[in-house]
């Protein structure tokens, strides 16, 4: 990561002008999504509703919730963010326009704020540590903060900065597309947007309040089963802070040998690398993972002793 950190460029004035619509597009999705919902049922829409309709408007909602957060967690955090596997450049597009259409703002955004996160990681440079308060990690930073310096691996990738600069367009047009199709499922897509959005800053707040911490990472980062459902994996933050290079966050240890726990993006790295869409997937040595592992020695042995017998 110190590589990725010190390759880094300043922002243009029109492109941190750009960036403060990135708040306000949040504010107006939680805001369309209230209203939408709230209208619909002071219509009467629900009336007509047939159970059909229902599961198909819940349906769509789920499938972009979990498109949105693949495309986070898989995309913008393992690849982007800490190259934690390599993939082919033309899988880049459809992952960042994915990416972008779950409102999670363009790649150098992205990046740049969480390079800086795990640069600092609850020290007072941190833009959204908890040191400073619950609901500051959660989401106020997001309304104070601008990226000072932008990735320039990223910034070399055209295809990428482009959906950077236009990080709003793709949200926009599932919108309408959305609308097209009915106002449920319009509706449908504006609340998994507001659940995938409070799902991925849990990671930055509770990941980092609540939970265990089976490794020295030398941060407050906790591993939290809860956050990692929600996250498909993302709330195994202790591991990831310790080793931030690794395409598996879902792990743990008993004391002698590493535990493993659900990691639906990890799983879907595994699959994408059996059809040759995803190579050189990183993990953490057994001699690195040996040396963070936080156990009580002498415990370790009585439990080594006793599985032997």
């Amino acid at each position: 990561m110190t590589k990725l950190f010190s390759v880094q460029k300043t922002p243009s004035p029109t492109l941190r002008i750009l960036y403060r619509g990135g708040p306000i597009m949040q504010i107006s999705i939680h805001l369309l999504a209230i209203l939408s919902l709230g209208s619909y049922v002071w219509m009467g829409g629900w009336r007509g509703i047939t159970p059909g309709l229902l599961s198909s408007a819940v349906a769509y909602g789920v499938v972009w919730y979990i498109l949105g957060m693949f495309a986070t967690t898989l995309f913008y955090h393992r690849y982007l963010a800490h190259g934690s596997f390599k993939m082919p450049r033309l899988m880049q597009w459809p992952w960042a326009f994915l990416a972008a259409s779950a409102a999670m703002m363009g790649p150098s955004w992205w990046v740049s704020h969480h390079r800086h996160h795990h640069q600092y990681s609850d020290q007072p440079p941190d833009l959204h540590s908890p040191s400073r308060g619950f609901w500051w990690s959660h989401m106020i930073w997001l309304f104070t903060t601008q990226p000072q310096r932008l990735p320039l691996d990223i910034e070399r990738q055209r295809i990428l900065r482009l959906w950077d600069r236009l990080y709003f367009v793709p949200t926009l047009l599932i919108l309408l597309a959305s609308v097209a199709l009915g106002p449920e499922y319009a509706i449908a897509y504006l609340i998994s947007l507001v659940i995938l959005f409070h799902a991925v800053q849990c990671v930055n707040s509770v990941c980092h309040c609540f939970g265990t911490q089976p490794f020295d990472s030398r941060d407050n980062s906790r591993s939290n089963p809860w956050i990692a459902l929600l996250t498909l994996g993302e709330g195994f933050h202790n591991p990831h802070h310790t080793f931030s290079h690794s395409a598996r966050h879902g792990f743990s240890h008993d004391g002698y040998r590493v535990s493993l726990r659900p990691d639906p993006t990890f799983w879907l790295i595994q699959a994408l690398a059996q059809v040759g869409l995803a190579s050189d997937i990183r993990l953490p040595s057994l001699a690195q993972w040996q040396s963070k592992a936080r156990f009580d020695r002498r415990e370790m042995a009585n439990s080594y002793q006793n599985r032997q017998c």
